[in-house]
């Protein structure tokens, strides 16, 4: 399996480095161009397109949000009404689900027996869990504005004036990508655009709650969460949990330092070097928090008219302290995993004939809605449909 260190090599500029390069996850800053406009202040066009987003937003878009939350809360609770009175409570210790309720009725089941596995095809990630979240995150430059005006003029006629406008950039991982085509130096600070595996979840195609097989439509049920743990898979040797300062000072004093992270065997990456995204976009696993790191190397053509860009705007040779930091690369991309593998669970589900026999899934009641409910630990049935109804309703208050 191939590992690569997060040490990143010092270079004078992210411009002028032609080998590939390795993992960093630090951030950088860099100072921009300062522009003086004297006179009156001009409004700004953008600031008013986006009050006039945001008036359209509010006065259209949010009334319709409104009311398609409170429609679904009303139809969540009109399915919970139906249903509370015809919900059949399964042993936990049944061999059989068709031994307990008949396709088509709704079940109830609890166990601390929980199996299954998700796997992700594109970077041949395998883990024992319910459900798997790939986090996907970029390196990209966002630009800062800062600008100080003076006040002319007196009484109603005071305004703003002989403003001073600084551009700075901060460049580091982001949640999202970042459109650098209008920033006031989109060439020395271009972001590339590539998404080649963006964020996504995987159910699993095996999960198994005590005896009873469920169905990843039950896991992924848009009207209902699943509700569990959710934890950062790390990959090390022997599955060791990674120090870190916390836990030590933690254990200094005598105090538990229970890992939050899940950590498996890195021996378990085994096909990670042959996957999809290794042989595609060269994603390598470098650890430092679970990651899977990808670097962005710009074609000839694409470098060099960059430059030639960087060259009209006049920043081609504007060379910082920043640019000698360890950093990414505007383009690198990170990839870390998360998984739902509580230990015990409870189902309300209704019971359908599935490809591995009678299995658990959505259930549809009289007004067709689909319901579903897995939450992690022990709850009764009127637990879960008022703990959901809560979640629900917090939905429709913000």
């Amino acid at each position: 399996l191939a590992v690569q260190s997060r040490v990143h090599p010092s270079s004078a500029r992210e411009k002028h480095r032609t080998m590939p390069h390795t993992y960093a996850g630090g951030s950088t800053f860099r100072v921009g161009r300062t522009r003086y406009e004297p006179g009156r202040k001009k409004e700004d066009f953008g600031i008013c397109l986006f009050a006039a987003f945001l008036f359209v937003f509010f006065c259209f878009a949010v009334p319709i949000l409104l009311l398609l939350a409170e429609l679904e809360y009303h139809e969540m609770l009109v399915a919970f009404r139906e249903v509370k009175d015809y919900i059949i409570y399964c042993d936990n210790r049944a061999t059989e689900l068709s031994n307990c309720a008949s396709s088509g009725e709704l079940a109830y089941l609890y166990s601390n027996r929980i199996t299954g596995s998700v796997f992700d095809p594109a970077f041949g990630v395998s883990i024992s869990a319910l459900k798997l979240d790939r986090h996907t995150e970029y390196c990209q430059w966002m630009e800062h504005t800062h600008q100080k005006c003076k006040t002319c003029g007196s009484g109603k006629r005071k305004h703003k004036c002989n403003c001073v406008t600084t551009y700075t950039y901060s460049k580091g991982w982001r949640n999202h990508r970042i459109i650098s085509t209008f920033f006031n130096q989109p060439a020395a600070h271009h972001n590339p655009q590539r998404d080649p595996y963006p964020a996504m979840s995987f159910a699993s195609m095996n999960a198994k709650v005590g005896s009873a097989y469920i169905l990843p439509e039950l896991i992924d049920n848009p009207h209902q969460a699943f509700r569990s743990r959710r934890r950062r898979v790390e990959w090390t040797h022997g599955a060791a949990v990674r120090p870190t300062m916390l836990r030590s000072i933690l254990r200094y004093f005598g105090f538990a330092a229970e890992a939050t992270e899940r950590f498996e065997a890195l021996g378990n990456l085994n096909g990670v070097d042959s996957s999809l995204a290794a042989q595609t976009d060269r994603f390598v696993y470098v650890g430092e928090g679970g990651y899977f790191f990808s670097p962005y190397e710009a074609s000839q053509s694409g470098k060099l008219f960059n430059y030639f860009v960087q060259y009209l705007e006049g920043s081609f040779l504007n060379f910082q302290i920043g640019d000698l930091l360890s950093s990414c690369t505007a383009g690198d991309i990170r990839v870390s995993f998360q998984v739902y593998d509580p230990e015990e669970a409870s189902v309300i589900a209704g019971v359908v004939d599935g490809e591995k026999g009678p299995s658990l899934g959505l259930f549809k009641t009289s007004r067709a809605y689909e319901l579903g409910i897995l939450h992690e630990g022990r709850f009764d049935p009127a637990d879960m449909m008022d703990k959901e109804a809560r979640e629900k309703k917090k939905v429709c208050l913000l």
